[in-house]
């Protein structure tokens, strides 16, 4: 069955994005500079409160799990993200739209390792829940800012990236 295409999904965003913003080439680091300058400010936030009291500890899990599970999400967030920096630079240089590897599964899977596995990861190994409880707002964020780019991305490659859009989880990963 062929993709129906995505340019309905993507109608509200180009609503939201100028012409001139439209037209602007992806650089290699994408939205990852909006991105960081809106979520930075939350994290410090949850960073530094759940340091200041126990009471954003995790409780009733013991610190060897705690620390056990973030070097293990840590890990597998640290594979996948530089797994698609690799990728995301070869295509980068040669001008091509990745599909294979963790992008087989998320259109931004750079960005869905940060907000699923490293912040997680990072709230675990440090015990501090309230880190946890920022990732929805991580998520609403990141799938804010992708928008731009996967308009850009749209222009350049036209029906490839429409089809492949069609079947691919823009953070959260879609298996096939």
């Amino acid at each position: 069955m062929a993709p129906v295409g995505i340019h309905g999904a993507l109608l509200p965003v180009q609503e939201r994005i100028s012409n001139k913003t439209m037209s602007k080439k992806n650089t290699l680091f994408g939205s990852g500079y909006k991105i960081a300058a809106a979520a930075f400010p939350l994290l410090f936030a949850a960073f530094f409160i759940g340091r200041m009291s126990q009471e954003f500890c995790f409780r009733f899990v013991s610190k060897a799990l705690l620390l056990g599970a973030g070097v293990g999400f840590m890990i597998i967030g640290g594979v996948i993200y530089l797994s698609s920096a690799v990728l995301i630079v070869r295509a980068y240089k040669s001008g091509s739209l990745v599909t294979g590897g963790p992008f087989a599964f998320s259109r931004n899977p750079m960005y869905a390792s940060f907000v699923m596995f490293l912040v997680p990861a990072t709230s675990f190994i440090i015990d501090n829940w309230l880190m946890c409880a920022a990732v929805p707002f991580m998520y609403v964020i990141v799938n804010h800012f992708c928008g731009e780019e996967e308009v850009r991305l749209e222009e350049r490659f036209g029906r490839e990236w429409r089809v492949y859009a069609q079947c691919t989880g823009k953070i959260i990963p879609r298996l096939r």
